[in-house]
């Protein structure tokens, strides 16, 4: 349909593809430092590096300790910002004249109210594993046993998130002919199921360590010490670069999408935004 590009339903759902491009891109940058974080994990528990030890009376790990609190927070930002991308993405497709624009004002609410939930208990999540890594003692076991309860927590949300956000990209591959939306939505479901199960078999082996190896498994345990710890965190490190594969694969149906908009093919429908 000729549209001008000044017409309300068109700005709408190109800010709203805008928004939805945004949250795939900062979800990438975000699991690419996941990544790297996940790396420096596994090297402390290869070597058994000693955080405490180096906290206290000085040492090479300081700098590594500093090095994963920037990366974790630089995690957070982009988290955040791809969920705002996400959030104000879905609020103007829903307003605008996207042939399938009403079914996301419900899915738009509902995960408006999980991702700032998620949000504010991964958030917490990392002070936690911040907590665990210079814990020691009784201290390492009570960080343990909160984390696992907010791991439980995440894993339940995690997943009620994937199914919600999973139908919103299969709307907008309809919606806009792009198969990746597809690609990129079954990616979702199968990294959240694998990250889930990998999470209670973490929380399982955690719970039936021995006392003096029951510190959490991201303290980095050394592998000899820990080989389930080893072959989680193996599983971890797959599950990251599928959410990685799953946001480059949203980020170019996105772009595509967005691209055919501007030509003003039949992406909207003849009626007035809502």
């Amino acid at each position: 349909m000729d549209m001008s590009k000044t017409d309300p339903p068109y700005v709408l759902a190109a800010d709203g593809l805008t928004g939805i491009k945004k949250y795939f891109l900062y979800g990438m940058l975000a699991m690419l430092l996941t990544i790297v974080l996940t790396l420096i994990y596994s090297f402390i528990g290869i070597t058994g590096t000693n955080l405490v030890d180096s906290i206290i009376y000085g040492g090479s790990a300081v700098g590594l300790l500093i090095i994963i609190a920037i990366i974790s927070i630089a995690v957070l930002v982009f988290a955040a910002l791809s969920l705002l991308g996400l959030l104000f993405g879905l609020r103007d497709i829903r307003r605008s004249s996207l042939k399938g624009a009403s079914i996301y004002s419900g899915a738009s609410r509902k995960l408006r109210k999980i991702a700032i939930s998620l949000l504010i208990l991964i958030a917490l999540y990392y002070v936690l594993l911040i907590f665990a890594l210079i814990s020691s003692g009784a201290g390492g076991t009570w960080v343990s046993v909160i984390s696992a309860i907010f791991e439980i927590i995440l894993i339940a949300m995690g997943i009620l998130f994937a199914i919600k956000l999973a139908d919103v990209y299969k709307n907008l591959s309809k919606d806009t002919s792009q198969q990746r939306f597809n690609t990129s939505a079954t990616i979702f479901v199968v990294s959240v199921i694998i990250i889930a199960a990998a999470g209670i078999v973490t929380l399982v082996s955690t719970a039936l360590s021995a006392p003096q190896t029951n510190s959490y498994v991201s303290q980095g345990l050394p592998a000899p010490q820990n080989p389930v710890a080893l072959a989680i965190g193996i599983i971890f490190l797959i599950d990251y670069i599928l959410l990685t594969l799953h946001f480059y694969f949203g980020y170019s149906a996105s772009k595509n999408a967005l691209t055919k908009l501007s030509g003003n093919m039949d992406i909207l429908a003849a009626q007035p935004p809502k």
